[in-house]
């Protein structure tokens, strides 16, 4: 039984609660979403500043930046070490490197079966060839998979030289964990597709 007006103090009191726990409810509720929309936010915007370090290197060292053209791009991975890579793309690699490699033996013997020298040809197994040889080396001298190092970005692109000579490459980049410095950078003629991550562009 209510006396004195004490049941409908009891009542207000009972309402201001609710309305203060629901207000601090709500208050938690965006705060925690505005931590999630920031955080994919600030993800989002270090993978596109990362893939853009990353080209603007390869266009700093090309003779014809212009011809620059970016045909994939892979969202930036954890790195556990420079030249570290997981099985499957140690696998691609390997299997790719191989079949460049005896394509351009091939071009070899062509050459001397036909005795003269394709100028367009000799030019790409010059470019090529150093390139296979890193990949080589990089790839009998893989290390055991390590802490946390920083960042390794993967694009595939074309360009041309000064020549007209077309080339196709497979780029990976390894940054430090800030994203600002490059710790190493590995590159492989042709097109490597390990999985369906990377995103194609026109």
């Amino acid at each position: 039984m209510c006396k004195n007006g004490k049941c409908d103090y009891a009542k207000s009191q009972y309402r201001q609660r609710c309305w203060l726990f629901g207000l601090a409810f709500l208050g938690a509720a965006c705060l925690c979403m505005a931590v999630i929309l920031c955080k994919r936010y600030c993800v989002t915007q270090s993978s596109s500043d990362f893939t853009a370090k990353v080209v603007k290197n390869i266009r700093e060292g090309l003779d014809v930046p212009d011809s620059f053209k970016l045909i994939a791009a892979e969202q930036p991975d954890s790195a556990f070490g420079v030249y570290w890579f997981p099985m499957e793309e140690q696998e691609a690699i390997s299997e790719k490197a191989m079949d460049f490699s005896m394509t351009m033996l091939d071009h070899v013997g062509d050459m001397y079966a036909a005795d003269s020298m394709d100028e367009r040809t000799l030019t790409q197994i010059k470019f090529y060839g150093p390139l296979l040889q890193k990949a080589g080396l990089v790839m009998t001298e893989l290390k055991e998979k390590g802490d946390f190092s920083g960042w390794k970005i993967k694009v595939i692109y074309q360009f041309s030289d000064a020549g007209g000579n077309i080339f196709t490459l497979t780029r990976w980049t390894f940054l430090d964990p800030k994203g600002e410095k490059i710790l190493g950078k590995l590159e492989i003629p042709g097109e490597v597709i390990v999985t369906k991550d990377e995103v194609l562009l026109d």
